[in-house]
């Protein structure tokens, strides 16, 4: 039986056509210095809620082999996943924001490779109810993560982006911003890497701060570490020939999605 099957909020449609994914300046140098995707660890969630973490039964959300690289469906950095990423739970870093435009078509056709060791790999696509497992959601009775995320009307404190959904200094109210709604569609694979990169990837945008003023403390050494990182991402993108832009401008680079 399919190691899917038994989750019914994994449901089967293949990548949307366009898709986002967010990633710090250092990952994005890796990504472009190797021309490959790292993916994540296997994720684990508990299923005996009464036990501690030490002691509970865990289970797999994709499967207990199965990789995974998380990607959004929303462009949007003022919503859904950029707020948890960049916010007072994620990496507070405000100084360079990244964002990959992924072409989900190729995804969908390009889905076997060979890995480091040079054996066969696959890999799919899953639209995927992330907040289903978490324990509120069930507490509270929801049928799906969607529903008791969405209506949401708690806040939580995040960098200050800027743009039109601002509502306050630091502060994001859940009924704009939906921080915990993840739109998300995920890589699923055995592999640690996803090699030529580039083959997937539609664009690059990247916002950069003019100064090293962030809501987050950040030092002068801190602010040169990225501008570095930034200079070796230009030629990177350069020689993997992936369109990149440099926004100054958080609108722009709010509206400066579509492909």
């Amino acid at each position: 039986m399919n190691h899917l099957s038994k989750y019914s909020t994994l449901l089967t449609e293949a990548a949307s056509t366009l898709l986002y994914h967010y990633l710090n300046i250092g990952n994005l140098y890796e990504l472009l210095k190797y021309n490959r995707f790292r993916t994540c660890e296997p994720e684990r969630f508990i299923v005996d809620t009464e036990a501690t973490p030490e002691e509970g039964r865990f289970d797999y959300i994709n499967g207990k082999d199965i990789r995974y690289i998380s990607l959004t469906r929303n462009p949007n950095p003022n919503e859904g996943y950029p707020i948890i990423k960049y916010g007072e739970f994620g990496d507070g870093d405000l100084l360079c924001v990244c964002r990959l435009t992924v072409d989900g078509d190729a995804l969908n056709t390009y889905c076997n490779f060979k890995d480091g060791d040079n054996k066969q790999q696959n890999m799919k696509v899953k639209p995927i109810d992330w907040a289903y497992y978490d324990d509120i959601a069930r507490e509270y009775g929801y049928g799906n993560g969607k529903t008791w995320m969405m209506g949401s009307d708690d806040s939580m404190y995040t960098g200050y982006l800027g743009g039109k959904f601002d509502v306050g200094d630091k502060e994001y109210s859940d009924k704009y911003h939906h921080p915990y709604s993840q739109a998300e569609d995920r890589i699923l694979t055995k592999a640690e890497y996803i090699p030529n990169a580039n083959k997937y990837i539609k664009c690059i945008d990247i916002f950069v701060r003019e100064n090293q003023n962030s809501p987050y403390d950040s030092t002068q050494e801190e602010y040169n570490k990225e501008m570095e990182f930034l200079k070796k991402i230009k030629l990177g993108a350069r020689r993997l020939k992936i369109p990149l832009k440099i926004h100054s401008d958080i609108n722009d680079f709010t509206s400066n999605y579509n492909m």
